[in-house]
């Protein structure tokens, strides 16, 4: 197939770009310099010439501001990135007839009634900004191409690879915990998916052939955040230290674990968060 893949040099796109290529695709990055800033009736056409030269079966937006705290301070700079961006991916994707596969957030249950698994049909009201760009992305994106399919992603990590762009994600918060011999507190009453990078590259060519909507896409997990930061600590080979140094936490927050059932029916299954993480430690090892 011929792919557009949005944002191929961030955290996500370096990893989905690799796979794609590996799978035998041919892969067209559309980069920053057509993405960033604000985006004029110019840069409109530019995207459009781009689609009309290549082409493509399908498209892959992972570009985003995906930093809340960014988010939060720079609320202009998230809407064009955020909400505007996917809207264009989807006219262009509707206009040119390709597939489109975008990336969406389980930030969007942030201020969801309290639950131990949410559903892709519950009423939402996102609390912060990055969550409520992502919903009306989501909404857009579905007005404008019906038959998109949004992912809503989970927590995502990987460890730092050459030349890689990463993340300070939560097997890394462990190992510097472990590094500088100091006690972290996870809460035990917050419950959340945290997905292993390189699975969810894995499947991520399996959505292409999703009916268009809004699926929850990523690792389901039922320990609270105490229990999956022992099980990552087991998983590195870090057991007895994580007596000392991973401590219970009574705080209370919103759990934002998804239940994959839907995306599960048509056949997409990813491992359980404590699976990926002995997945990412078997694949270091290797």
């Amino acid at each position: 197939m011929k792919i557009i893949l949005t944002g191929a040099r961030g955290f996500v796109g370096t990893r989905v770009y690799s796979k794609l290529l590996e799978n035998g695709h041919s892969v067209f990055p559309i980069g920053s310099e057509m993405l960033c800033g604000e985006l004029s009736g110019a840069r409109y056409d530019a995207l459009a010439r781009r689609f009309e030269e290549i082409q493509p079966d399908a498209v892959i937006h992972t570009a985003a501001i995906s930093d809340m705290g960014a988010a939060e301070r720079d609320p202009a700079a998230s809407f064009l990135a955020n909400v505007r961006l996917p809207e264009i991916m989807a006219e262009l994707s509707a206009r040119f007839g390709c597939k489109l596969i975008c990336c969406s957030s389980d930030q969007v249950y942030n201020g969801a009634p309290k639950v131990r698994a949410h559903r892709e049909d519950e009423p939402l009201s996102p609390v912060n900004t990055y969550g409520r760009h992502k919903l009306e992305g989501e909404q857009r994106v579905a007005s404008a191409c019906p038959d998109a399919v949004s992912l809503r992603l989970t927590w995502l990590y990987d460890l730092p690879v050459y030349r890689g762009h990463s993340n300070f994600g939560f097997p890394l918060q462990l190992f510097s915990a472990a590094a500088k011999d100091t006690p972290r507190r996870f809460s035990t009453r917050v419950f959340r998916g945290i997905t292993y990078l390189r699975s969810m590259a894995q499947q991520i060519e399996k959505t292409l052939t999703l009916p268009g909507g809004v699926y929850n896409f990523g690792s389901e997990n039922e320990l609270s955040l105490y229990q999956t930061a022992l099980a990552c600590m087991e998983a590195l080979g870090l057991s007895e230290r994580a007596k000392r140094l991973i401590l219970p936490d009574e705080e209370t927050g919103t759990s934002l674990a998804m239940d994959t059932s839907r995306l599960r029916s048509h056949g997409i299954v990813l491992e359980t968060t404590a699976e990926g993480f002995y997945k990412m430690a078997a694949d270091y090892r290797g």
